[in-house]
């Protein structure tokens, strides 16, 4: 895929089934590596990016899947909320639920150090010009992202049963942490996307090596060449991804503001193939705090 696969040198990366989320203060986390090497040593801490993941509801008889959509630079959750009724027009999706997770404020270069809500920060655009930096934040990024699957596998949505998407810098997020996770998922949406190839950091699992993928990106913007979004299909294609995409007239900035554009109605038409209803009782569980051999888990997100 063109990209670098080694192990880090300094054996601290933090790894997806080490990790915990843990309230730092109000609406902000910590990742704590809670790995056997960590233990011997002083425990790694590190700023996650995310806000209280509170939208999702458990899953019941009525929900059995589960769409975790990750917003751009400069967004918020809430600017996405339509998507989930666009999604459903003309179509029953009412066992799927959907969550918009935020980004909390960081400073990013390529703003000029100006706080914005991100998920990790941007050093370079066209976004694309240094993929395979492991921007600051970026671990902490991935870590936090597979915290909300396992959280969701909590709620009773397993992980073939949940779509990680996104929109730009949250469409390149969804790629990469959803490739690197451990367990299934049933799809990756990528709206306005690049595939980040961070080196030492980048290493996608069996798992979901093949995991069906939906892309879509607009031809009309500087900022996200066309270019990128095709090196991105090819590369994914390339290591064996099954990959959908579309390319549509317009500027990024435009997807999915309109219930009957072509990238919606290919959203709703993988969210009915990819999540079909289920009549499968939900196994949620008691406690957020799971016990195992390494300690509890315990993942302190608010749920409403």
């Amino acid at each position: 895929m063109g990209c670098s696969e080694s192990k880090n040198k300094n054996n601290d990366a933090v790894k997806a089934d080490d990790v915990t989320l843990q309230e730092a203060e109000p609406e902000k986390f910590v990742v704590v590596d809670k790995s056997a090497e960590a233990a011997e040593s002083p425990r790694k801490t590190i700023k996650a990016t995310t806000k209280p993941f509170s939208q999702l509801q458990a899953a019941s008889g009525t929900s059995s899947g589960c769409v975790i959509w990750l917003h751009g630079l400069s967004q918020s959750g809430a600017s996405w909320v339509q998507l989930e009724l666009q999604a459903s027009g003309g179509t029953d999706l009412s066992w799927v639920q959907w969550t918009f997770p935020d980004a909390a404020a960081r400073p990013v270069s390529v703003l000029a150090g100006d706080e914005e809500p991100a998920w990790f920060d941007l050093s370079a655009m066209p976004a694309d010009a240094d993929a395979e930096k492991a921007e600051e934040g970026l671990e902490a990024a991935v870590a936090a992202v597979h915290a909300m699957l396992a959280q969701a596998e909590g709620l009773g949505y397993p992980s073939e049963r949940v779509v990680l998407g996104g929109f730009a810098q949250g469409a390149a997020l969804a790629l990469l942490a959803g490739r690197m996770y451990d367990k299934s998922l049933a799809g990756i949406v990528g709206w306005a996307s690049w595939l980040l190839r961070p080196t030492g950091l980048y290493k996608p699992h069996d798992a979901n090596a093949r995991t069906p993928i939906l892309l879509c990106n607009g031809e009309k913007d500087e900022s996200l060449p066309i270019a990128l979004m095709h090196t991105c299909r090819e590369q994914l294609q390339a290591s064996g991804a099954d990959v959908t995409h579309r390319v549509v007239a317009r500027a990024h900035a435009e997807l999915g503001r309109d219930s009957n554009s072509d990238e919606v109605r290919d959203l709703s038409k993988f969210l009915n193939k990819r999540l079909p209803k289920s009549t499968k009782p939900p196994k949620v569980h008691a406690s957020l705090a799971v016990e195992n051999v390494g300690g509890p888990h315990f993942f302190q997100i608010r749920i409403e």
